[in-house]
């Protein structure tokens, strides 16, 4: 297959998903997606559902673009929000609404401390693998630095190096 028709199927498959999913391709496979998603999190306004005026009729959960309003938990997945506020003229009760949301108080209870508790797992393991790289061969007090190395069977001789 030449470049020419590669790229007329690529377009063609990114179309048909487009019409039969929505926003499928921007959502799961798109960079500027991708890191637009990563940027909403640390949005200080949100869309949120207040669970007691909330009677899950789905009328937002239709006119969702991005498709990340999810009406059985009540809850609004932000990092795929386009905040494109249809949602918001759709609800006939008024429970979808836009708050400054400093404090996360759109998450359910508990959602924060485990959000916040992989935030740290996902840092120190970065920076773990980080400093992995600056570490120095163990040194004996007393002994100094070894200046012989063990050759392994089958190893080059450091002269070959």
């Amino acid at each position: 297959m030449d470049r020419q028709n590669f790229l007329l199927a690529t377009l063609g498959l990114v179309g048909w998903t487009s019409a039969r999913h929505g926003r499928l391709f921007c959502n799961t496979v798109c960079p500027v997606g991708t890191l637009l998603g990563l940027v909403s999190k640390l949005s200080l306004f949100r869309i949120c559902i207040d669970r007691e005026a909330c009677r899950a009729c789905g009328k937002c959960l239709h006119v969702c673009k991005a498709g990340c309003i999810d009406v059985k938990t009540k809850q609004v997945d932000i990092s795929r929000c386009v905040y494109c506020f249809n949602c918001l003229s759709a609800c006939p009760d008024l429970a979808m609404e836009l708050r400054a949301d400093w404090h996360n108080s759109c998450l359910p209870p508990g959602a924060a401390g485990r959000r916040n508790f992989m935030l740290v797992l996902a840092a120190g393991g970065a920076g773990l693998a980080a400093g992995r790289g600056h570490a120095r061969p163990a040194v004996i007090p007393g002994k100094g630095r070894p200046t012989t190395h063990k050759q392994l069977p089958g190893a080059l001789k450091p002269s070959c190096w």
